[in-house]
């Protein structure tokens, strides 16, 4: 077996977990204009989803990621429960701090309330918002 490469002992990388439909958070008073804005930003987030995340990684120097679309489950702090798609994309040789300015950014770009990280470097999970 070949090595190609390994990960230094303080930078393992980790996953950010997060949604792309937009219901969470309200983008307009307006009940029913903010059902078709969300559906429409929802359309417009899984049409440029892929282009978006490599500018993130790339912006911040991840050298290696991957994404993978699951079954997503979550409950808000008001106690209403969301069942979606989620993607989770995983990363490889970034540190804690850049695994948190990554999700925030998929938080913004996605406009999501908040992203789900599991940190192998110090093998945490954390809950982020912008």
């Amino acid at each position: 077996m070949q090595v190609i490469w390994e990960s230094t002992a303080c930078q393992h990388g980790g996953s950010v977990s997060f949604s792309l439909t937009v219901n969470a958070v309200r983008v307009s008073r307006h009940s029913l204009i903010n059902d078709v804005l969300a559906r429409a930003r929802t359309l417009h987030n899984r049409i440029v989803m892929h282009r978006r995340l490599s500018a993130i990684c790339l912006g911040h120097a991840v050298k290696g990621w991957s994404v993978t679309c699951r079954d997503g489950h979550y409950l808000s702090p008001e106690g209403k429960r969301y069942n979606e798609k989620s993607y989770l994309i995983e990363m490889v040789g970034v540190s804690s701090e850049t695994l948190q300015r990554v999700a925030i950014d998929l938080c913004r770009h996605f406009a999501q309330r908040s992203a789900l990280i599991h940190d192998y470097n110090d093998a945490r999970f954390i809950r982020v918002a912008p």
